[in-house]
């Protein structure tokens, strides 16, 4: 009876030594600022870290945001991602445009320098494969603003920085 009940004990103790990291991660992450939502489980303590490296700790978003990257999740079925290209394909000159869509909110992502077409085939095409078999994303942007109120829908504008899901990342410094 002894040993049966040093055994449970130990075993309590390892089970809790196990999920301190996940305690720590979901504190963490839920104090951090600079995670506006729900992650639904995609983002690390490191794409926090990384994302506000060298700048000022973040404030809650509150619609005016001149520097700060800020993370987002959402699901998938408010996504849409496009190119837009100028020719010839291979000169920069494209944009890339990410909008997400609620029911009260439009999120418009989009780079601060224009890319070449195939450039921005290459990030879109990773960006749908990482998609693939998940339900959520995430989408890391900075100089985020309120531009507008359409009806009941708050549209705002972003600098686009990192996406990410379960399957990985995709972002313009993987070229």
């Amino acid at each position: 009876m002894k040993l049966l009940f040093i055994l449970a004990f130990l075993a309590v103790g390892f089970l809790i030594y196990l999920n301190i990291g996940s305690i720590e991660l979901f504190v963490y992450k839920h104090r951090h600022d600079g995670l506006i939502n729900d992650d639904h489980g995609i983002l690390s303590k490191d794409d926090l870290i990384k994302a506000g490296h060298g700048r000022p700790p973040p404030t809650p978003f509150d619609g005016i945001n001149d520097a700060y990257p800020y993370w987002q999740c959402f699901h998938k079925k408010h996504l849409r991602i496009d190119c837009s290209y100028l020719e010839p394909i291979e000169k920069p000159g494209s944009s890339l445009e990410i909008s997400i869509e609620t029911d009260s909110e439009v999120h418009l992502y989009g780079l601060s320098h224009a890319i070449s077409g195939e450039i921005c085939s290459e990030l879109t095409d990773r960006m749908n494969k990482i998609l693939l078999d998940t339900s959520y994303f995430c989408i890391n942007g900075s100089s985020g603003s309120l531009d507008s109120v359409l009806g009941l829908k708050r549209e705002y504008s972003w600098t686009f920085h990192d996406f990410k899901t379960q399957l990985g990342y995709a972002n313009l410094s993987q070229e």
